[in-house]
């Protein structure tokens, strides 16, 4: 059995990209929605990205933690365990499939599927948690739920559509840099 070790580089390296998980949460444009605000942001690029460069379980840890600590600073706070498992999923099925079969993410066509099959899981999972949040915890009628829900899927599908599209270039530039190591 292989087991794999968490070196000090992992250890940089997953709280660098929680870092830039967190700033990317940061880069927002809020915009209305029926109930509360949904926003733009570069959070989802860089959770992709976390997957991409650092695979399935680290890369799931730097953006769980990174957003976690978003949710810290956020009127959020209340739903940080949910982001935290969410935007872990996320990062892990992207970090899994593109590092799948030995890949290393270094597959363009993978690095694409990858990155729509995170995007796609985290948006069904955050619309989930807002129906559910939205109707049977704060009781609002189904109608202004699902006016809700459609208003913040345009805006969770224009965050996967960046995210995917950011990425997947992104994370390519940064390999070359990153597979030399730093030197001082």
């Amino acid at each position: 059995m292989h087991t794999q070790k968490f070196t000090i580089r992992d250890l940089a390296m997953t709280g660098l990209l929680a870092a830039l998980v967190f700033a990317g949460c940061h880069i927002q444009i809020p915009t209305p929605a029926v109930i509360g605000i949904t926003r733009f942001h570069l959070g989802g690029t860089m959770v992709l990205l976390s997957g991409f460069l650092l695979g399935p379980v680290k890369g799931g840890l730097a953006a769980g933690i990174g957003c976690a600590l978003f949710g810290l600073t956020s009127p959020f706070i209340t739903l940080i365990p949910f982001t935290f498992i969410w935007r872990f999923s996320q990062a892990f099925v992207c970090g899994k499939i593109a590092w799948a079969g030995g890949a290393s993410a270094k597959c363009w066509r993978r690095n694409i599927i990858a990155g729509i099959c995170g995007a796609v899981l985290y948006v069904i999972l955050f619309l989930s948690q807002e129906f559910v949040r939205g109707y049977f915890i704060h009781g609002h009628a189904i109608e202004t739920v699902l006016l809700d829900i459609s208003t913040k899927s345009v805006t969770s599908g224009v965050n996967a559509v960046i995210a995917v599209a950011g990425s997947v270039p992104l994370a390519a530039a940064l390999r070359a840099s990153l597979r030399g190591g730093l030197r001082p």
